[in-house]
């Protein structure tokens, strides 16, 4: 489900983990790591000879506008053909187009979390480890469980308690994780607060991921807190830390809640020249609409055209609204709805509404 506010609503994509449901778990933690199958240390990898290629598979339909099928892209060469540079660039264009997970792998290729030392080939011998206070290692076990790789089953209620052990002692992704599960209800009975205070016990340990949903969550209001000058100054420490989705959030807090169009042109600027598109889009928005800066057509154009190509559906709305009303270019109806349902099944809300504006949908 996607939850949009108005042309400048921050986009939340929910978007389930990619493992098999389990039930919801609402006991405490338990006081020692969960056991699971050891399958040995090696999987055997999904397919045989005789089956297509699962790469090409995916990428076809990554191409085709599945953005989850981009991210399951990356998990499968991240996972299976152990190449995170080639995992990249489909972890990037999913997180462009908004999907939330994908904008998280991407960071931890960037930001890997510290290896373990040893040598820990087997279920057996991770659980020992996470057992011995290795935090990494639990939240590792945690993501195992989530994806049912690297020799663990599928395991949603495993998974909770293996962040639990994570973020206990202290590592911030162990409690982003967890989080999310209580933000979404995956797993676990959903808990709207925990999560929030999840994010917050990250944000404290300086986890720029964590301070940019806390962020998000305090402007718009959600599980019942609304707090739009604290959302600014959590997401102006996770945009200041790196975070470009933390940036393109605090432009939207700033320019919706605070109206300060100076502030948000310079957030918007430093995610869209980082690379994040959707920094790129809101910036061809203040453009179009005149929001806080002269209106100027063509220019808006320019932003819109970097984020479409880049793999932005909004990007792609915006394009297509520019020759939908002849300004900057020629008019041209049918390149405009060959754009809009372009974002459209990619999953853009507003893209599937301008489709129903024009009668093709």
């Amino acid at each position: 489900m996607i939850v949009t506010s108005a042309r400048w609503g921050l986009v939340l994509t929910v978007a389930l983990l990619t493992a098999v449901g389990c039930k919801s778990q609402d006991t405490p933690p338990a006081k020692k790591a969960p056991a699971a199958t050891d399958k040995g240390a090696q999987a055997a990898k999904p397919g045989t000879e005789e089956d297509k290629d699962p790469v090409v598979e995916l990428q076809k339909a990554c191409d085709g506008g599945s953005v989850a099928k981009c991210v399951e892209l990356g998990d499968f060469l991240v996972d299976w053909k152990k190449d995170p540079d080639a995992a990249r660039p489909h972890y990037k264009r999913a997180c462009d187009i908004g999907h939330p997970n994908a904008c998280d792998k991407l960071a931890r290729l960037d930001n890997p979390p510290p290896k373990p030392t040893g040598d820990f080939g087997s279920t057996a011998s991770l659980e020992s480890a996470c057992r011995g206070g290795d935090a990494a290692t639990c939240n590792d076990i945690g993501l195992f469980m989530i994806r049912g790789s690297n020799g663990f089953d599928a395991n949603k209620a495993g998974a909770k308690e293996y962040f639990e052990l994570a973020c206990s002692e202290g590592y911030s992704e162990g409690c982003n994780n967890l989080g999310y599960m209580y933000e979404i209800g995956d797993g676990v009975a959903q808990d709207q607060e925990k999560a929030r205070d999840l994010y917050a016990t990250s944000c404290d340990n300086d986890n720029v991921d964590g301070c940019a949903k806390l962020g998000f969550l305090l402007d718009t209001g959600q599980y019942h807190v609304q707090d739009k000058e604290r959302a600014e100054a959590i997401l102006k420490k996770a945009c200041d830390k790196g975070s470009l989705q933390g940036c393109t959030n605090l432009g939207v807090v700033r320019i919706t809640s605070l109206r300060d169009f100076t502030g948000a042109r310079e957030a918007f600027d430093k995610a869209c020249d980082g690379g994040h598109m959707r920094g790129c889009t809101k910036i061809g928005l203040m453009h179009y609409f005149g929001d806080g800066t002269e209106e100027d057509h063509a220019k808006a154009l320019e932003y819109f055209d970097k984020a479409c190509k880049n793999g932005s559906a909004g990007g792609c709305v915006g394009v297509g609204l520019v020759h939908k009303d002849g300004k900057a270019v020629k008019k041209d109806e049918d390149k405009a709805a060959s754009l809009f349902e372009e974002a459209c099944s990619q999953g853009n809300e507003r893209g599937c509404k301008e489709l129903e504006r024009m009668g093709l949908r």
